[in-house]
């Protein structure tokens, strides 16, 4: 049931995206991952994850909650996309790896499970969008960069 209400969460915050740009009490700017060009792929370059698995994109002015940057990995994902010749998925399987070292690093074996979880999970489910969605945002840095027919 957790992996459930982590996906409403993460939906929610994708609409968020797609209809205005919200603010964060987090000391660093608001960011997303992605280009402007494809909003609809951009997932947040951070969120704040609660003990109890609860997950709120860009917000964490909460003394529980931690915040999660995926900042790193979103810049070396965007680079990657945008490296002459780049293979997606070896871009979006790094870019992965960056989300669940970012949870890793920023939720320690002390902080409770659920917490744990739900940052990877969520991990899982923007890489996961970026794998079957972002073909499109891919191909544009490709063309861009003068490759033609880059494939997905």
């Amino acid at each position: 049931m957790r992996h459930q209400g982590t996906n409403r969460i993460v939906e929610i915050a994708v609409i968020m995206l797609m209809i205005c740009i919200p603010t964060r009490s987090h000391a660093a700017g608001l960011g997303t991952c992605g280009s402007t060009a494809y909003q609809r792929y951009l997932v947040p370059d951070g969120l704040c994850v609660l003990p109890n698995g609860d997950i709120r994109p860009f917000v964490c002015n909460m003394p529980q909650g931690r915040y999660v940057s995926f900042t790193s990995a979103c810049s070396e994902h965007d680079g990657c996309y945008s490296s002459r010749g780049a293979n997606k998925s070896t871009c979006d399987a790094r870019f992965y790896k960056g989300m669940t070292t970012a949870c890793r690093d920023a939720l320690p074996n002390t902080f409770p499970e659920a917490g744990r979880k739900a940052c990877y999970q969520t991990a899982i489910h923007y890489n996961d969008v970026v794998r079957s969605q972002a073909c499109p945002a891919f191909r544009r840095a490709q063309s861009v960069l003068g490759v033609s027919n880059p494939r997905c």
